[in-house]
């Protein structure tokens, strides 16, 4: 068997040291997600945009249905339909 020189033996320590910093990030990053999947109402994606969808159509109507707003109306209804839903989970884990 062949001895491995120190810079061998150094370049396998770091790898293995990488690997064990990027596992422990992960697993951080998973606990942090799940935090907040805990904390947030339940929604699915299909709910989130049928919501938005709906309010859309409302910003569009008190507007007297001027057209040519209507991806004004979407990013403006993504916005009120997420800060209802930060507003909930806030008020779940206070």
């Amino acid at each position: 068997m062949a001895k491995r020189s120190s810079t061998e033996e150094k370049e396998k320590d770091a790898i293995g040291a990488r690997t064990k910093a990027k596992s422990t990030n992960k697993s951080d990053e998973s606990q942090s997600h799940a935090v907040i999947r805990e904390a947030a109402p339940s929604f699915s994606t299909v709910e989130f945009y049928a919501r938005v969808a709906r309010r859309a159509y409302d910003l569009f109507e008190r507007r007297g249905r001027e057209e040519g707003h209507d991806v004004e109306d979407w990013l403006e209804a993504e916005r009120l339909v997420k800060d209802e839903m930060l507003q909930g989970s806030e008020a779940i884990t206070s």
